[in-house]
């Protein structure tokens, strides 16, 4: 169990790692589960890989502080693009 995501890779392990379905399911599965995540240049890779874009609860790993802020919550308003709300 965890609240946020920080994705931090070197450029040619994320290459690796954006072939590897497990990988690109762990960043789906978080992004999908509403976590903030915090990407460097490798974990924008992978989160490309798997065919995702950036919004609000999306930070460069380098700004810790909003992370931190945004990690003790949900993306709510990211629900409505992740799933088929009735």
């Amino acid at each position: 169990m965890f609240d946020a995501v920080a994705v931090v890779l070197s450029e040619d392990q994320a290459g690796v790692l954006a072939r590897d379905g497990s990988a690109i399911d762990f960043v789906r599965d978080a992004f999908g589960h509403l976590k903030a995540l915090a990407l460097d240049a490798g974990g924008m890779q992978l989160f490309e890989a798997a065919g995702l874009n950036p919004d609000d609860g999306v930070f460069e790993a380098g700004d810790t502080g909003k992370f931190i802020a945004a990690a003790k919550t949900r993306r709510w308003d990211r629900e409505k693009h992740v799933r088929t709300l009735a």
